[in-house]
């Protein structure tokens, strides 16, 4: 599991198994913004990992809040 926090916001990478997912659903890995519980899945983690400063491209509650 791997944490950053972007613009305030903390950004987890983890195993979607650990967050009670299916990998079946999007794949293994998720990208989860902690403060609104928004994730993403996918199969590749570096392509996923990749995604984590562009919160507010995956997260709606960021986009309003860090764009408004």
């Amino acid at each position: 599991m791997k944490t950053i926090e972007v613009e305030g916001v903390k950004v987890t990478l983890c195993l979607a198994a650990e967050e009670g997912l299916d990998s079946a659903d999007g794949g293994k890995w998720l990208l989860m913004c902690e403060d609104h519980g928004v994730t993403i899945q996918d199969t590749n983690k570096a392509r996923l990992w990749s995604n984590r400063l562009e919160v507010t491209s995956w997260c709606g509650q960021c986009r309003e809040k860090l764009v408004a």
